[in-house]
């Protein structure tokens, strides 16, 4: 057991598509629950989801939630238009303005670790990793796959390649790690991480 008092810590986890940030955001919060450290993983694409999901259903009969690979092609589109439309009318600030509510929220209530899985802009003056700096306790950790063919796996779009040069200047950790699906392989490469991380909390 890990005794952290009353500190509030926000880890915000930034790498290109399909580089495992869902599975570290798992690895780090089994980690933290096993020492009895409540922790929560949030996402800037929960809040996109949870916005527009109601048209989505009622216009094309598709939840935005869907985990349908043809059915999220048929909206995917439309939700990453979306997603730029409302950044761009609040230079940056819509989709973590929507989160921060919920991230307070779990913090008043006796929470200790917010984990946001998919950071990935750092484009306007106030951006995510701003908005994550902006909590007293904080940590930006990037991550990197080493694909089969034994290169990094790369950008998927231009925002990621724009993006995640300016996010990696300014972590706290990278980690990279090969492709793998085996959970203790996994757990191992990311102990360095987790080192890192619980030396931020004690």
């Amino acid at each position: 057991m890990v005794n952290i008092e009353n500190k509030k810590i926000v880890i915000g986890i930034s790498g290109y598509a399909r580089s495992g940030k869902d599975t570290l955001a798992n690895i780090l919060k089994s980690s933290f629950i096993e020492n009895k450290i409540n922790t929560k993983i949030f996402s800037f694409a929960f809040a996109l989801k949870n916005d527009i999901d109601s048209f989505c259903l009622s216009k094309m009969g598709i939840s935005a939630f869907s985990e349908d690979t043809i059915l999220k092609s048929k909206i995917r589109p439309m939700l990453i238009s979306y997603g730029q439309v409302q950044r761009s009318a609040s230079n940056g600030t819509y989709w973590f303005n929507k989160l921060k509510p919920e991230i307070d929220l779990f913090f008043e209530n006796g929470g200790n670790i917010a984990i946001i899985s998919d950071l990935r802009f750092k484009e306007y003056e106030f951006d995510e990793t701003d908005f994550i700096r902006s909590y007293e306790n904080n940590a930006i950790i990037t991550i990197s796959r080493i694909m089969e063919n034994g290169m990094l796996n790369t950008a998927a779009h231009e925002s990621e390649l724009e993006n995640l040069p300016r996010i990696s200047r300014i972590a706290d950790f990278e980690l990279t790690w090969n492709t793998n699906d085996n959970k203790n392989e996994l757990n191992l490469q990311s102990k360095q991480c987790l080192d890192f991380l619980y030396s931020k909390i004690v």
